[in-house]
């Protein structure tokens, strides 16, 4: 994934803005620190997002951001990251169980009205048994 950064001279520091991670503000003395800083963030909030069983943030199109005038004067670079990296490749794999125990995750979702498929529902029910 490439997020988009947004790096701007303020007094005597660069501060640059991911606007896909709106809470990371980072200040750094030159445009390479603030970078560097940048792809170091991404890789701990990937770490927090998937500690806490939250969706990774999608990366954006610079393009989306080139006319928005909250970014007018930035200078733009990218932050490159390969997910895969910290979470390892898909594994597919297959389940057996009991027609009786699947009905009854299936009532439990329709009942809770989540939208939810029975494969979103045992990779949480994973993340929750290895906390």
């Amino acid at each position: 994934m490439n997020y988009p950064v947004a790096i701007k001279k303020i007094e005597d520091n660069y501060h640059a803005h991911l606007p896909d991670f709106p809470t990371l503000e980072i200040a750094e003395q030159s445009i390479a620190d603030c970078i560097a800083t940048a792809h170091q963030a991404v890789i701990e909030h990937f770490i927090d997002f998937l500690e806490e069983n939250k969706p990774l943030p999608k990366a954006s199109e610079l393009e989306d951001y080139l006319l928005d005038e909250e970014y007018q004067g930035c200078l733009w670079s990218m932050v490159n990251f390969d997910v895969k990296r910290l979470v390892g490749k898909e594994i597919e794999m297959t389940i057996t169980l009991h027609q009786h125990l699947y009905d009854k995750v299936k009532n439990h979702l329709k009942e809770q009205g989540k939208a939810m498929d029975f494969n979103e529902f045992v990779i949480n029910a994973i993340h929750q048994a290895v906390k």
